[in-house]
């Protein structure tokens, strides 16, 4: 359940190498992003701590692709999608955020928000389920 929850998290949400030559335009949602997740933390109620994690530990993909005329989120191993509910450019920081029903059989459903910083590209993907909380670090980069 773990596993899943966080895959659909990351879904709905993957670190790449940042190209010397972006700017800040390419981090203003005008531009189709792709993202890369680094490293995670995994944070459980009732535990005194949290656990970092590599991605692929609690099922999340490879990439992220950002499509901010469609309003989607895809992953680069998963043909399903997860809709932008608000797109928001604040204090030099692209926030998106949504929210996810999970599986239709289970009350499993969860909310996310993703910051993108508009001059460099670096990622904090921050997703809350019922007693368990994850927070993703990576980098995007303008889809070629």
């Amino acid at each position: 359940m773990r596993n899943l929850k966080a895959t659909a998290l990351a879904l709905g949400l993957s670190v790449g190498l940042w190209p010397l030559g972006a700017a800040a335009q390419d981090f203003d949602g005008s531009k189709a992003l792709i993202c890369s997740l680094a490293h995670v933390m995994q944070c459980e109620d009732g535990s005194d701590s949290c656990v970092r994690l590599r991605p692929n530990e609690v099922g999340a993909p490879d990439f992220l692709n950002l499509d901010f005329q469609a309003k989607t989120i895809t992953t680069s191993n998963s043909a399903a999608t997860s809709a932008m509910e608000n797109v928001e450019l604040i204090d030099g920081r692209l926030y998106v955020q949504g929210a996810e029903d999970g599986l239709e059989s289970e009350i499993d459903g969860f909310g996310w928000t993703m910051a993108i910083t508009q001059d460099g590209g670096q990622l904090v993907l921050s997703g809350a389920a019922e007693g368990m909380g994850f927070v993703f670090f990576g980098a995007c980069m303008a889809r070629p």
